[in-house]
């Protein structure tokens, strides 16, 4: 079946070579696409069926813990993988399943997710602690 074979890469490729047309001179094709192979980084030469809400939540709270980007931008992704996801069902490359899977993961909460939630910056010249 063809759910089985596809790789997660090729579907990707699929995926923004068909928004090129939508989003015809946006960024957004940039941002979709350095944003989704960050996100799945070493998933991204595995199977596209291989790709559920487990291994979803372990890869944002591994970005979480990491603390290299804002909650926002961790969302943000989270939101690309859903739109991607719900595009290979509708273009028949996933199961549907997959998707209630994906959607099932919840993005980050300020105050939710232990010490990863507060980044330290420093504003002209002093550090202070902000949320992110």
């Amino acid at each position: 079946m063809k759910y089985q074979t596809i790789k997660l890469s090729d579907a990707l490729d699929l995926y923004l070579t068909d928004c090129q047309t939508y989003y015809n001179g946006s960024r957004e094709i940039k941002n979709l696409d350095s944003g989704l192979r960050l996100l799945l980084g070493d998933l991204i030469d595995e199977r596209l069926i291989d790709l559920d809400g487990p291994i979803l939540a372990r890869l944002r709270d591994d970005l979480a813990r990491a603390g290299k980007l804002a909650r926002s931008t961790i969302n943000k992704r989270l939101q690309y993988v859903h739109r991607f996801v719900s595009w290979c069902v509708e273009q028949g490359l996933s199961e549907p399943e997959q998707l209630v899977s994906i959607k099932s993961v919840r993005k980050l909460r300020r105050g939710r997710y232990g010490d990863y939630d507060i980044a330290i910056v420093e504003i002209g010249g002093t550090v202070g602690d902000i949320e992110s």
